[in-house]
């Protein structure tokens, strides 16, 4: 039995340890201070977010990955020999077009695999929405099922 792979966005506050321990793939969203954009993550650790906003003038925004940001992190676990299904976990539909961009990815590369994918809409933010992949990934590790 192969392991089952992990998915979530940056918005999880998922330390680099953890997703590294559990071999999560974080796809970052972009954050916007004024007209200069980073990839949350990797351009942008959150103590520098951090820095950032306490000089900001106005509020950052950010921007959901893409469909074709979701589309590479499933490929790349498709294509692993060891991954069986694919479990990918997002921020709240009701905050964010993120997990829209990750079930539009599934619908479009998903038909083609026989591997099973599923886009989960954590209705959270931050460590809950990390805490639900930490914990899906031990779960995975004792030996549940997709």
């Amino acid at each position: 039995m192969g392991r089952i792979a992990f998915v979530t966005d940056s918005t999880a506050g998922l330390p680099a340890d953890q997703a590294e321990k559990y071999k999560a793939l974080v796809v970052p969203l972009q954050v916007m201070f004024g007209t200069q954009a980073y990839r949350d993550g990797l351009h942008l650790t959150q103590s520098q977010f951090f820095e950032k906003l306490k000089s900001a003038k106005t509020l950052p925004t950010t921007s959901q990955p893409t469909i074709g940001d979701f589309e590479n992190a499933y490929k790349q676990l498709l294509a692993d020999p060891e991954v069986d299904s694919i479990i990918s976990v997002h921020l709240s539909s009701k905050l964010s077009g993120t997990y829209s961009s990750a079930a539009a990815a599934v619908e479009r590369i998903g038909a083609g695999s026989n591997k099973q994918i599923t886009v989960i809409d954590s209705l959270s933010a931050y460590l809950g929405e990390g805490l639900m992949v930490i914990d899906g990934a031990r779960a995975a590790e004792a030996g549940k099922s997709h």
